[in-house]
């Protein structure tokens, strides 16, 4: 058992998460927390309204994930969500039985503006109507991480939310949006992507400025139709995302393209899977070069000069067309973008077989968790050690992937 206190350290512009864990000898009818202020010795605030306290929620799961080994976290509940504890205190959810654990998670957050320092004082921890003093120490560093340095491309889709949500509204996709983008995660797709890119383009336009939001990837297809790309549905989104660029911004910049119809290695590794992937990569560039022509005759550039032209076509011809396979011989001469599991940068010859062709073509270098790989691997999963998260971040800087 340890003293009940919170340190923590972190940067400008970023959330860090702390940890009070209560299990009590006797049942506890209710508990609360009650933060205030925190100051530096130059009385600079680190104010309450930067810190959201968060009662962990737990879960019954029966049985892990398929094929996960790490016995050290074992099937059983896990915790699954973290509840505003102003909302858990409402429905009377704020109880604990005698030798339960029941974390709660204390979610410090800072901005640009947050002046580097250490930042002390005391939150009250209320058990049944008894106050424990709560010693908090927070360390500001003088290192703004503030804006995103990587990319990322996280499937959401409102199919999923009306299913969680029953509500699969625009306004329900785009407070998921909202939420990766303060997590620094940026979804796949801007919202109304499956409306229009008319409705799209408002919306990369709308979080353009958000420091978070890095890349989106532009439709090959709307709604459940057929795998296969439609050139015409890429043709108008591209071409709206030209026509609404200015030099101030060249919403082509941020673009890439996942390739939904070649998604995963197991369907396109055959021999008629590699010509399916040429194909249609050949039908998406001559897509690029077929757009691009049509802005220039319709008079789009007459406006601006040769530069802004010039940049938009240079940012046309950097779209990445992202293919989750991992290498492969076949794609040698096929200008795509590997996406491969996180295992596949293990092995000396096949990282440098992956830098060898994203360096042909000048291109990025991407990779992805889904439902594997699996422990030993660093993961994304719950039912794992969450060190595993952090850990894809530090993997991914090391071996120079973009996203």
């Amino acid at each position: 058992k340890q003293a009940a206190e919170i340190i923590l350290s972190m940067a400008q512009g970023e959330t860090e998460g702390a940890q009070l864990i209560i299990t009590p000898q006797k049942n506890i009818n209710s508990f609360n927390v009650v933060i205030r202020d925190l100051r530096n010795t130059e009385g600079d605030i680190f104010g309450a309204q930067s810190v959201k306290v968060l009662k962990q929620h737990y879960l019954y799961q029966p049985q892990k994930s398929d094929f996960n080994n790490n016995e050290n976290v074992p099937a059983g509940y896990i915790p699954d969500m973290l509840l505003p504890l102003e909302i858990a205190s409402d429905y009377n959810e704020t109880s604990i039985r005698a030798g339960e654990n029941q974390g709660i998670t204390f979610e410090f957050t800072s901005t640009s503006q947050t002046v580097p320092g250490i930042y002390t004082g005391e939150y009250d921890l209320v058990i049944d109507g008894k106050t424990t003093k709560i010693p908090v120490t927070v360390t500001i560093h003088d290192v703004d991480i503030t804006a995103s340095q990587t990319k990322s491309s996280f499937i959401i889709n409102r199919i999923h939310l009306m299913r969680g949500e029953t509500d699969g509204s625009i306004e329900m996709y785009e407070k998921y949006f909202k939420l990766l983008l303060d997590n620094k995660v940026t979804a796949t797709y801007a919202p109304g992507f499956d409306i229009s890119p008319k409705v799209m383009a408002d919306y990369i336009i709308k979080y353009w400025d958000n420091p978070a939001f890095t890349s989106y990837s532009i439709p090959t297809r709307v709604g459940l139709e057929s795998y296969s790309v439609n050139i015409a549905i890429y043709s108008q989104f591209l071409r709206e995302l030209v026509q609404r660029s200015t030099p101030e911004h060249n919403l082509v910049s941020r673009a890439e393209c996942y390739v939904l119809s070649l998604d995963e290695p197991q369907a396109i590794n055959s021999i008629d899977g590699s010509a399916r992937v040429q194909r249609e990569i050949s039908a998406l560039k001559a897509a690029n070069t077929k757009v691009f022509n049509q802005v220039v005759e319709n008079g789009f550039f007459d406006k601006y000069d040769a530069a802004f032209k010039a940049l938009i076509k240079q940012s046309i011809d950097n779209i990445q067309f992202l293919i989750t396979s991992p290498y492969n011989s076949r794609f040698d001469n096929v200008d795509v973008t590997y996406v491969p599991q996180f295992q596949h940068y293990e092995t000396y010859d096949e990282k440098e077989a992956l830098y060898s062709h994203a360096q042909k073509f000048d291109n990025e270098l991407w990779w992805y968790g889904c439902i594997s790989p699996k422990y030993p691997w660093p993961t994304y999963h719950i039912d794992d050690y969450l060190q595993g998260a952090r850990a894809v971040g530090w993997m991914q800087k090391y071996n120079k992937i973009t996203g």
